[in-house]
């Protein structure tokens, strides 16, 4: 599942809207930032289940409707493979009001994903550079 630190980053951007941002592993296990929203969309668990199926079918961005919620949804990659997905619900959002703003929500998942991305880099890499001692590995070598 995504770190804690890319999932505050996240959901901080959101923080000050009514939009609803969720991010599901592999496995199912979901977090949101507002759960009482994405538990009323998908009130039914086959919905959600055959969303990210669509998902992995390469449909996506995923844009559709349910009731009067505007749901789009794609996958997130570390770039290596496909971990998890991101889900987006806009509250009252007509087919009208969609169509206008479908580039800025494709826009919006594909930031949601570099940031997926990009902090799951930072945390390798800051494994990677883990400071060593010369000194102490010479000797160990010599042992």
């Amino acid at each position: 599942m995504m770190t804690e630190k890319t999932t505050q980053l996240i959901f901080d951007s959101f923080e000050n809207t009514d939009i609803a941002v969720a991010l599901i592993s592999k496995d199912g296990d979901c977090i949101a930032n507002r759960p009482e929203v994405f538990d009323k969309v998908f009130s039914n668990q086959k919905l959600l289940e055959g969303l990210c199926q669509k998902i992995d079918d390469g449909q996506e961005p995923l844009i559709t409707f349910v009731d009067d919620f505007l749901v789009a949804a794609s996958g997130l990659s570390t770039g290596d493979d496909d971990i998890s997905y991101a889900v987006m619900i806009v509250p009252d959002c007509s087919p009208e009001r969609a169509i206008s703003c479908m580039d800025f929500v494709e826009i919006i998942l594909s930031q949601i994903s570099q940031l997926a991305c990009d902090t799951h880099s930072n945390i390798e890499s800051s494994f990677l550079n883990i400071p060593y001692d010369t000194q102490l590995l010479t000797e160990a070598a010599l042992n």
